[in-house]
C-alpha cells in the first residue's frame, strides 16, 4: 500500500518542468552508458539520476545534476567529444544560467523557470538542424562513392539486416514492431490525419521502402551502380531538405506539426544502427514543441497500469532506457561487442517513445483530435540574455567557415571540408568568411607506426594524412601523460623533421595544453580527391 502510495505521489509532483528534466537527463544517462567508457562516472550517474528521477525534482537538485555532468565532461572528456555532446555542454551551461537568473526573480518557480527556457531549448533544434544541413551542403555530401548518406545506409544499415536478437532476425522485430504499432492505430483511421501529416507519412513510408530494398539487394550482390548512386543521392536530398528546409519551417507554428513527426522518425532510424544517445537528446528537445494542450492530454492520460500499480509514462520511458543501459553494462564488463545490441536499444529507445506519446498518436489519429496550433519560438516574456546564448550556439556551429574547429560543431557525417584556400561547400567555396589559419598551420605526417601511435578511441591512422598543428601537439601532450615513445617523419612548413621519439623532441614536446589546445577540436586532413566520410 505505501508503494502505491509513493508512486501516485510521484504521478502528482510531475510537471512540465519535472517532464522535461527527465528527459534530459535521460540523453545524458544514455550517453555515460552507451559504452561505459568510464565505468567509475557512469555508475555514478545512474545512481544520481535514478534517485533525482524518482524524487521531486526542483530546480536546486536540477542544479546539482547540471554542475556534475558539466564538470565531469569539461574535465575528462572535452574537447575531443561529439557533436552531441558539445550540444549538451552549451545547453548545461545555458539551463544554469537561466536556474541562477530564475531565483533573483520574485516568485519564480521552477514552472516559470521552464517557461523561460522553452525559446532557447526550441531555437537551438532549429539551429543544429540548419547548420547541420548547411555543412552537408557540399558536392561531395552528394558524391555517391563518399557521400556520408551512402556510408550511413551500407555500413550502418547493412549490419542491422543481417543481426540477431535472442535468436530473432532483426529485422522481422523491426517490422513486426511497425505492424503492430499500425495495426494499434489503426481503430483511429489514419485517414483522420490532416492531408498534411498524410502525405508525410506517405513520403517517409516510401523513403523507407526504397532504403530497405536498395539495402537487400546489396546483400543479394544485384545492386546496379547507377540504382546504388541514384538511391545515395535521393537520400542525400532528402536530408539536407529535413535539415536545410524543415529546420526553418520549425519556426512557423503551422509547419511544426509534420516536421516533428518526420524529425523523430529519422532519429529513430538512427537509432537502429547505434545513434541512440543522440536520439535520447532530440526528443528531449523536440518535445518542447509539444503545443499545451497536448501536453495537458499526456497529463490526463498519463499512468501505465502494472497490475495493481500504476507509473507514469515519463517514469516508464526512463526504466526502458535504464535497462537498455544495464544490458550496455553487462556487454562492457563481459567484454563483449556493444554493436551486438546497438539494434536491441534502437527499438528500446523507439518503444519508450512510443509508451510516453501515445496518448497524443491516438488522439491525432482520432476523427476527434484536438487542434495542433503549434508553439511559438519566442515570446514578449523571453530575457534578452536568452538572445545571447542562442548566438552562442551558433557562432559554435559555424566555427569552420572561420578557419577555427572543423569537429564537434554539428558538422558531423557531412563531407564537409574548409581547409585551404578552397572549399568543397557548394556556396561558401571561395571561403570568403575565414579570418583564422589554424587550418593551414599544418603537418604532413609521412610515416609513423599508427599502432604504436594509436591512443584514445577516436585515434584515426594519421599516415598519409595532414593534421593541424594544434591537433598534432594534443597527440604529443596525450604520448606524453601515457608515456608513449612514437617514432614518426612529417612535414611542416617546408621542413622534413624526423624524430625517434617526438614526445621528448625539444621543438615539439608538449607538456601542457595551451588554450588553443584545450578548446578546439580538429579532423585529419585528407589530401585530395572527394573529401571521404569521417564523423
Amino acid at each position: 500500500m505505501k508503494i502505491k502510495t509513493k508512486l501516485d505521489s510521484w504521478n502528482q509532483m510531475l510537471s512540465y518542468f519535472s517532464i522535461f528534466a527527465i528527459l534530459y537527463m535521460t540523453s545524458f544517462l544514455l550517453e555515460m552508458t552507451e559504452s561505459w567508457k568510464h565505468p567509475g562516472f557512469s555508475t555514478i550517474f545512474v545512481v544520481l539520476i535514478s534517485t533525482l528521477v524518482f524524487t521531486k525534482i526542483t530546480r536546486l537538485k536540477f542544479l546539482l545534476f547540471l554542475v556534475a555532468s558539466t564538470s565531469y565532461l569539461l574535465i575528462f572528456r572535452f574537447p575531443e567529444v561529439a557533436n552531441h555532446v558539445n550540444l549538451i555542454l552549451l545547453v548545461n551551461f545555458s539551463l544554469i544560467i537561466g536556474i541562477l537568473y530564475s531565483w533573483q526573480q520574485p516568485n519564480s518557480n521552477d514552472e516559470d523557470y521552464l517557461q523561460m527556457m522553452l525559446p532557447f531549448f526550441r531555437f537551438s533544434v532549429v539551429l543544429v538542424y540548419f547548420l547541420a544541413g548547411l555543412h552537408k551542403f557540399n558536392q561531395d555530401f552528394f558524391h555517391p562513392d563518399v557521400s556520408c548518406a551512402g556510408g550511413l545506409l551500407v555500413a550502418g544499415f547493412l549490419p542491422m539486416l543481417t543481426s540477431k536478437v535472442l535468436g530473432i532476425p532483426s529485422i522481422l522485430l523491426l517490422v513486426g514492431s511497425f505492424v503492430i504499432l499500425i495495426s494499434k492505430l489503426w481503430g483511429n483511421p489514419l485517414r483522420h490525419l490532416p492531408r498534411v501529416v498524410q502525405f508525410s507519412l506517405l513520403m517517409l513510408l516510401t523513403l523507407i521502402a526504397v532504403a530497405l530494398a536498395g539495402i537487400f539487394l546489396t546483400m543479394q550482390g544485384q545492386f546496379p551502380v547507377g540504382f546504388k548512386a541514384a538511391t545515395i543521392i535521393s537520400l542525400a536530398i532528402v536530408v539536407i531538405i529535413w535539415e536545410l528546409v524543415g529546420s526553418l519551417l520549425l519556426i512557423f507554428p503551422r509547419f511544426q506539426g509534420p516536421i516533428l513527426l518526420f524529425s523523430w522518425a529519422m532519429h529513430a532510424s538512427f537509432a537502429f544502427i547505434g545513434f541512440v544517445d543522440f536520439g535520447t537528446l532530440a526528443f528531449a528537445l523536440l518535445f518542447t514543441f509539444i503545443p499545451p494542450n497536448y501536453f495537458e492530454l499526456l497529463k490526463s492520460k498519463s499512468s501505465l497500469q502494472l497490475g495493481k500499480y500504476r507509473i507514469h509514462l515519463v517514469h516508464s520511458y526512463f526504466l526502458i532506457l535504464l535497462f537498455g543501459s544495464i544490458l550496455s553494462g553487462i556487454h562492457y564488463w563481459l567484454g563483449a561487442d556493444l554493436g551486438d545490441i546497438k539494434f536491441l536499444n534502437g527499438l528500446l529507445l523507439n518503444l519508450a517513445v512510443i509508451l510516453l506519446i501515445w496518448p497524443i498518436l491516438q488522439t491525432l489519429c482520432s476523427a476527434n483530435r484536438l487542434p495542433w496550433k503549434g508553439v511559438p519560438l519566442w515570446t514578449k516574456q523571453t530575457p534578452k540574455f536568452i538572445s545571447v546564448l542562442i548566438l552562442l550556439l551558433f557562432l559554435h556551429g559555424i566555427t569552420p567557415y572561420f578557419g577555427l574547429r572543423t569537429a564537434g560543431n554539428f558538422s558531423m557525417f557531412s563531407n564537409l571540408r574548409t581547409e585551404g584556400e578552397v572549399s568543397n561547400h557548394l556556396l561558401l567555396a571561395s571561403n570568403p568568411l575565414k579570418i583564422w589559419g589554424y587550418q593551414e598551420d599544418v603537418v604532413e605526417v609521412l610515416e609513423i607506426d599508427d599502432e604504436t601511435a594509436k591512443i584514445g578511441h577516436q585515434y584515426k591512422p594519421l599516415q598519409g594524412y595532414k593534421l593541424p598543428v594544434i591537433e598534432f601537439k594534443k597527440l604529443i601532450y596525450k604520448w606524453t601523460k601515457a608515456k608513449y615513445t612514437v617514432p614518426v617523419r612529417f612535414i611542416h612548413d617546408g621542413v622534413t623533421y624526423s624524430s625517434q621519439d617526438i614526445v621528448n623532441d625539444p621543438t615539439w614536446r608538449t607538456r601542457r595544453r595551451n588554450w588553443e589546445m584545450y578548446l578546439m577540436d580538429f579532423r585529419i586532413i585528407q589530401q585530395g580527391g572527394a573529401n571521404q566520410c569521417r564523423w
